[in-house]
């Protein structure tokens, strides 16, 4: 305690020094501004706070929703589908199927002011499927910043479980959910 004797003798001449020089009146006069100040900031800090814990659970739900939507319709099909339609994108030449989209017949269709399906029909083995991989992801591009975006459904049968009616009722769903994002909360209720 006697070494630290010389530290508060020296604190105390700075202390008598900034009185007479009128330091403690002027530190006085601050006080209050640095106090409203720093309430300010710590409002804002609150705030801030506030609206990311807020976005983190907002989040939260729409994830638990998705996975609660996504157990309820069987998403391991819809899986399925996604990796079969990516591997069929890898096996298709790049120009390959450019021609369908200038297909009159085609454009009459996209350009037609209702919705509608498109189906195409074929032999086993002539390329429906990577046909239409390819129109969908161009129909999803073309449509990416229409106002209002048109939605997209599609399915590909098979004669194993994924050509069962709930299998196709269920993509069709997921696809609405997807891309109607508002669909979601009525959907959970």
């Amino acid at each position: 305690m006697l070494e630290h004797v010389a530290v508060i003798d020296d604190c105390d001449t700075l202390g008598q020094k900034l009185d007479a020089e009128n330091g403690i009146h002027k530190l006085s006069q601050r006080v209050p501004t640095i106090v409203s100040d720093f309430v300010k900031d710590a409002a804002l800090l609150r705030d801030r706070i506030g609206n990311a814990t807020l976005e983190l659970v907002t989040d939260i739900k729409k994830l638990l929703q998705n996975n609660k939507i996504q157990k309820l319709l069987g998403v391991n099909k819809d899986r399925q589908r996604s990796e079969m339609q990516s591997e069929l994108r890898e096996l298709r030449a790049i120009d390959a199927c450019k021609w369908v989209l200038a297909d009159p017949k085609f454009i009459k269709r996209y350009n037609a002011p209702d919705s509608g399906q498109l189906v195409i029909l074929g032999h086993i083995g002539c390329g429906k499927t990577v046909i239409i991989v390819h129109v969908i992801k161009e129909l999803i591009r073309r449509n990416k910043h229409k106002l209002p975006r048109p939605v997209i459904c599609y399915y590909y049968y098979s004669n194993d479980e994924r050509g069962k009616a709930v299998c196709i009722y269920s993509s069709h769903i997921l696809h609405l959910l997807d891309q109607q994002e508002g669909l979601k909360v009525k959907f959970d209720r």
